[in-house]
Parts: structure tokens; C-alpha cells; sequence
């Protein structure tokens, strides 16, 4: 037998073994486990019998068992399977007849079971059905058999087994005779005829007595509701509860358990009754070769056969409650087994006369009903009553237990009969189980009588056992090994084999993290090791310190496999707390680094975790990183001076009040400290900090622990030298109210791990002042104040001097502003309330020597803003922007407003079509700057300023005070970007056009120039270049933005574009070197009618077709000489205005590819048809298609260029149509006209040779 029951008794020798397994895929956990818990309850029921009287048999449950292990029932019965208990859950009838299915097929497994039970919760259709009586006493009666499943006692028809045990009809007739209570048959039929039948958990048993109370009679179902499935289970019963409440379910297990006690109780009598020369020979499973050949009718064997059935029969009669009985049988069966000899059941007698000695001795109580163990119950069990001491048990009667003579065993005398079984087992390699389990059951028996020497002794050979043991089988056995030392009291062994269990579950195939986690755990009081760090010693060394270092890192590895990193995070912060002094330095910082790293994959949490096992792991605080020396709180800063409004400033009297009298006071509990906070004021605390460590160790948040007082804190951040002397450090709080305020330590955040220090905690405190408080807090008294308002500016750098500008007795704060021109810069200033009254009355100026003008245009803030947050509450704040503008030219002193330097055209030589617009014709974007343009630098110029902010509230602006609080700026302006020079070309996207631009670099910097679509251009310092700003075309204006501008086209189409340009147009510039940005203003440039009408997006929207083939932007053609070209234009009307007298024409010139175009095309090419065509209107929206025809005859690059001329004034859309015609009434039809264009490029080639 290779299985081993760990948890294995000798008390188990006298009980009877019920398997409980759960069935169906539709029972829940919770079902089960409630379920279990009643049934495990019911462990005892109670026989009564004429001849032998009222016994107490017992049941033990199991949810898992081999099935192979009751083959061994006949060696020791209390190995077999003598009850079969299900557990399902379903929901209608086919999932009852589904786990009925599942209990024929688990009975046929266990086929030793000798009744059973199908336990179905959560039907309510069966259970609430009507309940028929049977008032008959006979169970054929009473539960008639289905015909269509006649019941059989064969083996073959009987799942249950019940048949199998009567060996044909000898045994049925025997338990006849004997039945109880003038009702021989009675027992026997009720158990081995039962039909088919489901009953249903709400039809009671009344006319069945309790067997809690003692039955003197066999139960009988006297009422059974019979409802029909197709499921055939034979001698069984399927009972249907609704649900879990009622004691229905108690009372069926109670008549279980009856039935199986009645069945083996025949099975006794009928064993007893049977011959001396008829008993067969009982064997072991692995003897059934043993015998083969041997000489059946000797008087050896015949002994042998009587010293086994011996032997069984005291087994069966341990079982039932008869332990004088088995006693006897037991020495009888040891007196012919060893004359034989017959080693193996030797010492499976010596085990039972070992039980059945303490059954009588050392008797269970029935009126005990057993609790389900959890956490809060003692582990230590205690001993037995009877281990002391030589009287009878109570209940046990003087005749009965003379009866049983000299076979009771003594303690001592049981001890020796065990140590002699587990000689005899180790002859026998095959019952290496039994001889483990053996040994097990000693050293219980021994550890609960206080034998604890004893009891090693057995251990020690269980240990030494060769079990043939899978991993997870090897975690089990080592954990029972553990389980076992510690109830003989060997904890460190037991922590030793807890540990090696934990190991094992991370060696196998299918390592299993939480198991070792859990096993870990147990083993940590072994090892003298306590998780809670206010119960280790701080005096001693309690345990050896290197197994303690190297189980926590046991535990931290596994928790990092169970991918629980805050548990790692605690295991690793309390090894650094509690082992620092243990570890090297290599260790130190190996550790801190890992801490660090586990921390900022989680977030740590500062309490107690919980574990799903139910383990609360209690807070670890790092309490010598850093090491504190000393930790003194500071005197609070002198107070402001306050002025009165309207007057000089007066010296004013102390708002503090200070009394005497303090109700409450404890003297004697705390250490009162003689120094006064101010509330609402900045207070301070210092401290010697030391770092114990040898790397630099930051500490990303300190602060104070306060109480007594509402406190804010100002947390600090640090870092530490390695193994530095005493660093001095102070933090900052506010308190928030008056009285006494309670200092009780710090809180750090090191290596990402939250830690609350506490002065009691920490005897360096308490020693370097003498002896620490009772509470271990330090105490101080806070007062009240005036309000007091703190100004803190974002954005702004300080400066060393400052010249005076108006009266600057108040400037607190010095700031020194450096801006380029068109930079811009924001300081928000935060005003915070860290009085305690209100802030109700507040006044800001700025003092410059700035005209007003200037002076709004370079400062600007909001003072409604400011206003609407009044009145700042008591630890409140307020805050305003404000704006400083670099204000400067942009435009250099000698720019040249008319036209751009030579070799780029201009906007007067031509402007593309909105469709195809031609390429530039400029060979690059950066052109040398004109020799004449150089210019001496603009100077740089300094703005000084004073803000002042006059406030008031509360009690002091009632008694007429106020306070003032300055600050000063000084603003250097510089110049940045300058432009020279500038015009409008036409690009070659149709809803797009150039600014080029003649910019320099007026600073000492490299500067980065950024303009529109995301190009950039380097400038050395007063470096300039020539730029091409790509520019979205601005929209004509609609109707009603027309009728807005006064009904002047040329009015509304020039606001249109110089409002359009001041939006698109963004150049900003950057500064590398020193990181510095702005932007650049066009708005002083002067635009010329001719620019703002290439910047004026056309109306028109051009779609080309070559030769029915749609035409692409820079799409090039190539066509034979003499081919015909058909060009379709199409136009739409994309205005809200109707385009009138338009001129649509086609021409072209020739590329020489040298530089030279030839517009002479009289003798190249000739058009089919007209190439001009005249269209009176197109109205919004609508297009017009024209088709040109044209051939050439000359090979070479030629372009074509379609162009549309309006000569209607009102919807013509043209600055510059617009001004000629408003200047000069005189003006020429092309003046007063636009035309736009689209160019194609052309390859003509000789025709190719056939």
C-alpha cells in the first residue's frame, strides 16, 4: 500500500470510515463546505443492544481516500470504506438524474461501501411534494421495490455492496435470529432490500426515534415521498433538500449511520457463529502469492486462519463499541499468531490491543461534540485526562472492566507493544505505509500522554522511511513531520521540517508559491522569529540570527513567485529593521537596492496586510534609516511688523495671552517644553541625522508626527552620504490651532517605503534627554496670531541689487526679469493665508518710471481676479498672473519697405493660378543680405518695478492695522528678430502663397527661426537671411462681413487679409544655447495693394483634364510631334459672389532648358479652334468645362498656361484691380482686372520609327 494517512490515530482503530465526495458540476464550494460541517458533527451514534447493552460507535470522515486502500480492510478494517456520502447541487431533473449517474459510478469504485447516500440540495420541485405514510413496520412494505429494478444480493447487482457481505444466505439468516427488540429480521431486511427512490429532504421521520437519544431499535423510513428517475441505484437512497436550513439533514445522517452500524454488527455475529475449521484465511493484497503451494490442512495454517480471523473479529468489534470483547479476541489472536509465527499480523494485533486498551482506559466522551479549528484557538493540545492517573474511566463498570483481566494494557506496556508492531513492519517491505503510519500513531499517542522522548523515538524511525513519494506527496509528508514535532514540542525540528516542506514545493514540475509562503510562516516561531517588530527584543539576541536572516529571505523570494510585491516589501523592510546589525555591508546594500526596487513596482501599504490565508502581517517601520541622534524643536521666527492704516507704523503689544491656568493639566505624563509656535506660522523641528548605510541614502518625504492640534506638515527630501557623521536637517509645519501640541516623532519615505517613527520607539531619544515622557510625545503650547501673508513668485529668479524706485522699506523679495524682444513671460504669484484670521481687505500697486501707456503694455495683471477671491480664508491662498511682455521694434531702422533685393521676383512680375502654381523661380530660400543693410544692434533697456500688496483682516483690520509686503523686478529688454525686407510670392499649392522675408539675428546667440509647416533655419548671431513663409490664402469675405466693413470692397478685403496674416503668420524664434523663445510681430509691416491681393484666395477652383486623363500638380507629359493635345478646363465658382465678365484663354512658352524662354510660338504649335473664350457669369457654386485642342510641331520642353481675367470690379476680388481703379478713373481693363494662371509642362519628342 503506498498510502499514507498522515493525520492517521490509534483512536482510528475504533471508528468507522465514511467517504464524503461532492458530485456534479453544479455544486458550489459554499454547499459543500456547510454541508461537511453539519455531517462532520454527527462523529458518534449510539447502539443499543440487549446482550451487550448501550454502546458508542464512531464514525470518522473523509473527503478524499484511495481506492486501493480498502483492499486492505481485511487487515485492518478501520482501512475500508464502509459509507459512501454524496453532495449535489441541481437545479431540475436532469441535473438529478446526472448526479445520480455520478453516485452509481462512484459506488462502483468503492465497492467495500456497505450503504450510501445521494445527498441533492436546491430542487424544490421534489422537495415540496406530498409525503406518503407507510404505517407497516416491514421495509418491503414501506418502500416497495421498483419492479423494474429487482434488488439482488449478488456482487454483481449490488453496487453498494450490502449483498456481498452476507457470502449468500448463511449471513442474512444468522443476523435474523439475532436481531434486536423481538424483530429479527427486521435489521437485516431494512438495509438489504432497498429500492430505487428518491426522498425528499421535507418528509420527516417522526415515528423514528432519534439516535442522539439512543434507539433501541433499528431505524425505519416510515415516510418516503417516491418520485421516478431514470438513474437505477439500487440499496441506496437519493434525498432532495430545498436548501441547508432545517435539521433534516442531521437526522438523515443519523439513520446513515444506524444502518451501517446494524450491518456490521450481522457481520460480526455472523463471523462469531462460524466454525473453527470452516474460517478462511484472510489476507493482506500482496499475500495472495504468498500462499500458493502450501499445505492447506495443516495445523500451522489452520492457526493461522484462527489467529487472523481472531484478529478481524476484535477489529470489528473495536469498531462497534465492544472494546472488552476486542480485547480478549485480540490477545487470543496474539497468542496463535505468534506460536505460528505470523509476523505482519502480529503487529497489526499489537496495534489493536494497543487501541482497544485505550478505548477502555482513555474513552472518547460523546457529549463533546467536536469544533472546527481555525486561528484563534490554542495549537497545544492538551493531555488526557486520564494519563495521570490509574482509575477507571467514567462509565466504565468494575465487572466489565475485571472482564478484560490483565489484556489492558498500561501506558508503558502500550508503548512497548508499538515499538514491537513497527519491529515486526519493518520485515516487510511491502507495508512501508502501515509501518509509517504506525510509527505516527505512536508518537500522537505519546505526545498527548507527555511523552515526549518517547514519541521522538517513533519519529525518528517515520523519518528514516524510504516512501515511494511523488513531490507534492514528499510537502505533505514533511509537513505532517512538522505537524508531529511540534505537538511532541521539538520546535525548532518542527520549523526544520516545515522549511525542508516549503523547499520541496518549489522543486517539482509545478512549483506552488502560496503553499511554501504558508509553510514559511509555520516555521517562523521555531526559529524564534516574530514578524511583529514591537515584540522582538531589543536587549538580547533571542535565536540564531543567521537562520532568521536567511528564512526572510526565503520569504521574500517567494512572496517576488507569488507576484505578491507588497508582502515582499514587508518581509525586506522588516529584515533591514530588525537584522541590520547582522548583516555586512555587501548585504546592507544589496538588500536596500532590492527594497527600492520592489517598492516602485508597487505601492507599498504603510498598515497592516492581510493575507488570504488569513495571516495579518503587522506595519514595519525603518527606524535607523536614517539614525537619529537628536530631535529638538525650534523657537518660531520673529512676528511681522504691522502698520496702521493711514498712519506710521506704531509698535503694537503681543497678541499672545499667556495664563497660568490650565484645566486638564497631567504633570508628570509629559515632557512640557518652555518655547511658544505661533498658529499659522512656519515652525521648525531639527534633527541630527546619520546614515548607517554605505551608498548615498535619499529620503523622499520627512515630516513630522503631530497631535493634539491640527498641524500641517511640509514634507522634506534629503540625501544622506554614506556612513555620514550627524547631518543637520530641519522640518517645517504649520500648526492650525491653539494649545498643546504633541510631538510624537517623524514619518519618512525611504526606499519607497512609508515609515512612522515614533519617540517611543526609539531609546537614542529617550537617553539624550534624560529619560523619555510616559506617552513618549514632546510638548509645546501654540498661540494665536495676526494674519500674516506669505508672497511666493513662480517664474521669476532673484536678484543681488536693486535701485530704488519710490519707497521700498517693505520689498521682501528681490527678482531680476531678462526678456528679448517679443518674449514673453508669466509670474504667478501665490498669496497664502497662513494666519489664522481671514485675509478681508487687500490693495496691490506697481510703482515704475514708466509712462502709464508703456507701463500697461509691459505689465498686466488681473485685479478683478485678485479681488473676487477675497477674503482669503485662514490657511488659504490666493493667487494672480502677472503678464511681462518684452515690448521692442521688429522692424530693422533701415528696412526697405518697397521691394526685396535683386534676384527675387516680386509680386508685380506675375501670380500662379490657384490650381498649378509654377516653381520658383528663386534658385534658394537663404540669400546674402545687402552690404548696405548693416546696422549697430537696438540697445538693450531696463524696466524697474515694485509690486506692493497692502492687506488686512479680522481683528487687526478692525483695530486699524494693516501689513505690507514688496516685491521688487527689474526687466531687461533685448532685441531678438528683425526684418529688413519682405514681399509676396504665389506658391505652388493653389490655397497657398509665400511671405518672403529679408530677417536677421540681432542677438549674441545662435538662433533657431521657426515659421508655418514646421520648417526651421539656423542664424549665427547677427547673421540674416532671406525666408519663405508659407502662408494659407485668406478668404474673401462673406456677404454680411462685407456689409459689416461699411460696403467698401477695397476696405473689407484689406482688413480681411491683414487680419488673416496677424493669425497665420507665426514666426517664433529659439534660442539654444540658453534656452530662451518668442514670437515675432508682422504688424508693423507696411503691405502693399499687390501683396494683400497674392494673399487673397482665389474664387476660382481649376480642374484639368489631358487627354480625358485627370492632370496632377507637377504631373510632366510627353507627347509626339504632331499628336494632338486635348486640354478640358473646368472652373467652379467657390465665392459666395456671382464671377462676371470672365476671359478663359490658353497659351504657353517654350523652355530652352539654358535659362531662356521663348514666348514666340507661332510656328511651333497651332491650337484647333479658338484659344480664348469669353463667360458672361458664373454663379456660386456652378462651373463651367471648356475644351482646347492643340498640336506642336517642333520637338522640345514647352509649357502651357491657362489663365481666366475678370474685368468685373464688384465681385473681382483684387486689392490691387481695387486700388488701381480707385486711384485713376482712367485705369486700363488689364489694370483694373486679375487674372489667374495654371501652367502645365510639356515634352514633345520626334515620333518614333515603325
Amino acid at each position: 500500500m503506498s498510502f499514507v494517512d498522515y493525520e492517521a490515530r490509534v483512536e482510528d482503530h475504533q471508528c468507522l470510515l465514511v467517504l464524503v465526495r461532492t458530485l456534479g458540476p453544479d455544486t458550489s464550494g459554499r454547499v459543500f463546505g456547510r454541508a461537511w460541517e453539519r455531517i462532520s458533527r454527527l462523529c458518534h451514534t449510539r447502539l443499543n443492544d440487549q446482550q451487550q447493552g448501550s454502546r458508542t460507535v464512531w464514525l470518522r470522515y473523509v473527503r478524499s481516500y484511495p481506492v486501493e486502500a480498502s483492499d486492505w480492510g481485511d487487515f485492518q478494517a478501520h482501512r475500508r470504506v464502509l459509507g459512501l456520502l454524496t453532495i449535489g447541487q441541481c437545479k431540475d431533473q436532469a441535473g438529478l438524474e446526472e448526479v445520480c449517474r455520478l453516485h452509481s459510478a462512484l459506488q462502483e469504485q468503492y465497492k467495500t461501501a456497505i450503504d450510501s447516500r445521494c445527498l441533492v440540495f436546491g430542487l424544490d420541485s421534489l422537495a415540496d411534494g406530498t409525503e406518503e405514510p407507510h404505517p407497516s413496520n416491514s421495509a418491503e412494505e414501506s418502500c416497495p421495490a421498483d419492479e423494474a429494478s429487482p434488488t439482488s444480493p449478488n456482487e454483481e447487482t449490488d453496487p453498494l455492496g450490502v449483498g456481498r457481505w452476507s457470502k449468500g444466505s448463511q449471513e442474512a439468516k444468522a443476523a435474523e435470529m439475532n436481531g434486536c427488540d423481538g424483530q429479527p429480521g427486521e435489521a437485516l431486511t431494512n438495509h438489504r432490500e432497498v429500492p430505487d427512490m428518491v426522498a425528499s429532504g421535507s418528509s420527516g421521520c417522526d415515528d423514528a426515534t432519534p439516535l442522539a437519544n439512543g434507539s433501541s431499535s433499528p431505524p425505519r423510513l416510515n415516510r418516503v415521498q417516491r418520485t421516478p428517475f431514470t438513474g437505477k441505484l439500487r440499496s441506496t437512497q437519493c434525498i432532495v433538500y430545498p436548501d441547508l436550513e432545517g435539521d433534516k439533514l442531521e437526522r438523515d445522517i443519523q439513520e446513515f449511520a444506524a444502518s451501517l452500524v446494524w450491518v456490521l454488527e450481522s457481520r460480526r455475529l455472523d463471523r462469531s457463529f462460524e466454525k473453527l475449521e470452516r474460517f478462511p484465511l484472510l489476507k493482506a493484497p500482496f499475500e495472495s502469492k504468498d500462499f500458493v503451494g502450501l499445505d492447506t490442512e495443516s495445523r500451522p495454517f489452520k492457526k493461522r486462519c484462527q489467529g487472523r480471523m481472531r484478529k478481524h473479529l476484535g477489529d470489528l468489534s473495536l469498531q462497534l463499541g465492544l472494546a472488552h470483547e476486542a480485547l480478549l479476541l485480540y490477545s487470543e489472536a496474539i497468542e496463535l499468531l505468534r506460536a505460528v509465527p505470523d509476523w505482519l499480523w502480529l503487529a497489526a494485533a499489537y496495534e489493536g490491543q494497543g487501541a482497544a486498551s485505550l478505548a477502555l482506559q482513555w474513552p472518547r466522551s460523546p457529549q463533546a461534540v467536536p469544533l472546527q479549528r481555525n486561528a484563534s484557538f490554542p495549537k497545544a493540545r492538551q493531555p488526557r485526562p486520564g494519563s495521570l492517573t490509574r482509575s477507571l474511566p467514567n462509565g466504565t463498570e468494575p465487572s466489565e472492566y475485571k472482564a478484560a483481566g490483565r489484556a489492558v494494557l498500561s501506558l508503558d506496556e502500550m508503548t512497548e507493544r508499538l515499538r514491537e508492531a513497527t519491529a515486526h513492519y519493518a520485515k516487510y517491505s511491502h507495508v512501508v505505509a502501515v509501518h509509517t503510519e504506525c510509527n505516527m500513531k505512536a508518537a500522537r499517542f505519546l505526545a498527548a500522554h507527555e511523552r515526549y522522548m518517547s514519541a521522538s523515538e517513533f519519529l525518528q524511525n517515520a523519518v528514516s522511511m524510504n516512501l515511494p513519494l511523488t513531490e507534492s506527496e514528499k510537502v505533505e509528508w514533511y509537513a505532517s513531520l512538522a505537524r508531529l514535532y511540534s505537538e511532541v514540542g521539538f520546535q525548532r525540528k518542527a520549523a526544520f521540517y516545515t522549511r525542508v516542506a516549503a523547499v520541496k514545493c518549489m522543486a517539482g514540475p509545478g512549483p506552488n508559491p502560496s503553499q511554501c509562503y504558508q509553510l514559511l510562516l509555520k516555521s517562523l516561531d521555531g526559529y524564534r522569529l516574530n514578524l511583529d517588530p514591537s515584540r522582538q527584543s531589543k536587549n538580547c539576541m533571542n535565536g540564531w540570527p543567521r537562520i532568521q536572516i536567511q528564512l526572510l529571505e526565503d520569504l521574500i523570494v517567494t512572496a517576488k513567485k507569488m507576484g505578491n510585491l507588497q508582502v515582499a516589501v514587508r518581509h525586506t523592510s522588516y529584515l533591514l529593521h530588525a537584522m541590520l546589525e547582522y548583516l555586512s555591508v555587501a548585504e546592507r546594500q544589496e538588500l536596500c537596492a532590492q527594497l527600492e526596487s520592489l517598492a516602485s513596482q508597487c505601492e507599498p501599504v504603510p498598515g497592516a496586510l492581510a493575507l488570504d490565508c488569513g495571516t495579518v502581517l503587522p506595519p514595519v517601520h525603518l527606524l535607523q534609516l536614517p539614525y537619529v541622534r537628536s530631535l529638538v524643536p525650534q523657537r518660531a521666527a520673529a512676528h511681522l511688523r504691522p502698520l496702521r492704516l493711514g498712519l506710521a507704523a506704531e509698535g503694537t503689544s503681543s497678541p499672545f495671552i499667556f495664563s497660568p491656568l490650565q484645566p486638564h493639566r497631567r504633570s508628570g505624563r509629559s515632557a512640557k517644553l518652555d518655547l511658544l509656535w505661533v498658529e499659522g506660522e512656519v515652525c521648525a523641528v531639527a534633527l541630527q541625522l546619520c546614515n548607517p548605510m554605505p551608498f548615498e541614502l535619499r529620503v523622499s518625504h520627512m515630516s513630522l508626527l503631530v497631535d493634539g492640534l491640527p498641524f500641517e506638515c511640509f514634507p522634506s527630501s534629503l540625501e544622506l552620504p554614506p556612513e555620514s557623521s550627524p547631518y543637520p536637517v530641519k522640518l517645517l509645519g504649520t500648526p492650525r490651532g491653539t494649545g498643546d501640541l504633541h510631538i510624537l516623532g517623524y514619518a519618512t519615505c525611504v526606499l519607497g517605503v512609508q515609515s512612522s517613527c515614533r519617540i517611543r520607539d526609539l531609546p537614542q531619544l529617550q537617553r539624550s534627554r534624560g529619560g523619555a515622557p510616559r506617552d513618549g510625545a514632546l510638548v509645546l503650547t501654540v498661540v494665536p496670531a495676526l494674519p500674516q501673508l506669505e508672497v511666493v513668485a513662480q517664474g521669476l529668479s532673484p536678484a543681488a541689487t536693486f535701485s530704488t524706485v519710490g519707497d521700498t522699506s517693505h520689498v521682501v523679495k528681490h527678482y531680476a526679469l531678462a526678456l528679448y524682444a517679443g518674449e514673453s513671460h508669466e509670474c504667478l504669484f501665490t498669496l497664502t493665508n497662513t494666519g489664522k484670521e481671514p485675509i478681508e481687505s487687500l490693495e496691490t500697486t506697481l510703482q515704475t518710471k514708466l509712462d502709464k501707456e508703456s507701463e500697461q503694455a509691459m505689465f498686466a495683471w488681473g485685479t478683478e481676479e485678485l479681488t473676487s477671491q477675497l477674503p482669503i480664508p485662514a490657511g488659504g491662498s490666493a493667487s494672480f498672473t502677472l503678464h511681462v511682455t518684452g515690448r521692442g521694434h521688429f522692424l530693422a531702422p533701415t528696412a526697405n519697405k518697397n521691394h526685396l533685393a535683386p534676384g527675387v521676383p516680386n509680386s508685380r512680375q506675375g501670380s500662379a493660378s490657384p490650381l498649378g502654381t509654377p516653381k520658383r523661380r528663386s534658385a534658394s530660400s537663404r540669400s546674402q543680405p545687402p552690404p548696405s543693410d548693416h546696422h549697430d544692434p537696438c540697445p538693450t533697456k531696463t524696466v524697474e518695478a515694485v509690486l506692493q500688496l497692502q492687506y488686512s483682516g479680522g481683528p487687526g483690520l478692525r483695530a486699524r492695522y494693516c501689513r505690507q509686503h514688496s516685491v521688487a523686478l527689474t526687466v531687461e529688454v533685448q532685441p531678438s528678430l528683425l526684418i529688413s525686407q519682405w514681399d509676396v510670392l504665389p506658391a505652388q499649392v493653389a490655397s497657398e502663397c509665400y511671405l518672403v522675408l529679408d530677417v536677421s539675428n540681432g542677438t549674441e546667440q545662435e538662433m533657431e527661426l521657426l515659421y508655418p509647416h514646421e520648417r526651421r533655419m539656423l542664424m549665427e548671431a547677427h547673421d540674416s537671411c532671406r525666408i519663405p513663409v508659407t502662408v494659407r490664402r485668406c478668404s474673401p469675405p462673406t456677404a454680411e462681413e462685407h456689409d459689416r466693413g461699411g460696403g467698401a470692397p477695397l476696405g473689407a478685403l484689406e482688413a480681411a487679409c491683414r487680419t488673416h496674416l496677424l493669425e497665420v503668420v507665426d514666426l517664433r524664434w529659439h534660442l539654444h544655447g540658453i534656452e530662451r523663445s518668442g514670437k515675432a510681430s508682422i504688424a508693423e509691416v507696411p503691405w502693399t495693394p499687390r501683396m494683400l491681393d497674392a494673399i487673397l484666395l482665389s474664387p476660382l477652383q481649376w480642374e484639368i483634364r489631358v487627354n480625358n486623363k485627370p492632370h496632377e500638380l507637377e504631373q510632366e507629359y510627353v507627347f509626339d510631334v504632331g499628336e494632338p493635345l486635348v486640354l478640358s478646363v473646368s472652373i467652379r465658382n467657390i465665392s459666395e459672389r456671382p464671377l462676371k465678365r470672365l476671359w478663359l484663354s490658353a497659351g504657353g512658352y517654350q523652355d530652352r532648358q539654358n535659362g531662356t524662354l521663348s514666348y514666340r510660338l507661332d510656328s511651333k504649335c497651332a491650337f484647333v479652334g479658338c484659344n480664348k473664350v469669353f463667360v458672361d457669369e458664373v454663379a456660386p457654386g456652378d462651373t463651367y468645362v471648356h475644351d482646347f485642342t492643340v498640336a506642336f510641331f517642333l520637338c522640345g520642353t514647352y509649357r502651357l498656361e491657362l489663365g481666366c481675367r475678370s474685368l468685373d470690379l464688384e465681385g473681382l476680388g483684387s486689392l490691387s484691380a481695387l486700388a488701381a481703379a480707385a486711384l485713376s478713373a482712367s485705369a486700363t481693363d488689364e489694370d483694373a482686372s486679375h487674372l489667374w494662371r495654371c501652367t502645365l509642362e510639356l515634352n514633345v519628342a520626334a515620333p518614333s520609327s515603325s
